[in-house]
């Protein structure tokens, strides 16, 4: 005697399989915008310590001259940022898709970054310049020219 077992054909097997097939879809694209929002935030973050260190660079140069200061932090920044996006321009070695926007997102950085904490730069600056000010005329009895 041979027995017959229909089975009808259940739609959440389709359903699952899909719900798979979505589910590595997005996984995958997550994935890769995960490792450019990675790339975009060192980025600024490395704009960031280029523009302090463009800043820095102005005081140790000029010292108390604080708009030749502020000049030479804003055309470090300038040439900073263009530097980044020469590089990416011209970058075609290994992995060019996820450098190429580390190097911008590092030249945006240090523009917009440079832009808005100059101010705040300026006022630090000012206040040290303001704090040492009183110091600076001092000298040494045998430094004094009478």
């Amino acid at each position: 005697m041979t027995r017959y077992v229909i089975r009808e054909e259940d739609e959440s097997s389709d359903v699952m399989v899909g719900t798979f097939i979505i589910t590595m879809i997005v996984t995958v694209i997550s994935f890769i915008a995960a490792v450019f929002v990675a790339f975009i935030a060192v980025g600024t973050i490395w704009g960031t310590f280029t523009c302090i260190k463009n800043y820095i660079s102005g005081i140790v140069a000029n010292g108390f001259q604080l708009g030749e200061t502020i000049s030479e932090a804003w055309n470090g920044n300038v040439d900073s940022m263009q530097y980044f996006f020469d590089t990416a321009r011209d970058y075609d070695h290994i992995l060019p898709a996820l450098v190429k926007p580390f190097l911008v997102m590092a030249g945006v950085g240090v523009i917009i970054v440079g832009t808005a904490l100059l101010p705040i730069w300026i006022l630090i600056h000012s206040l040290f310049l303001l704090l040492l000010l009183p110091f600076n005329g001092v000298r040494r009895k045998d430094e004094r020219p009478y």
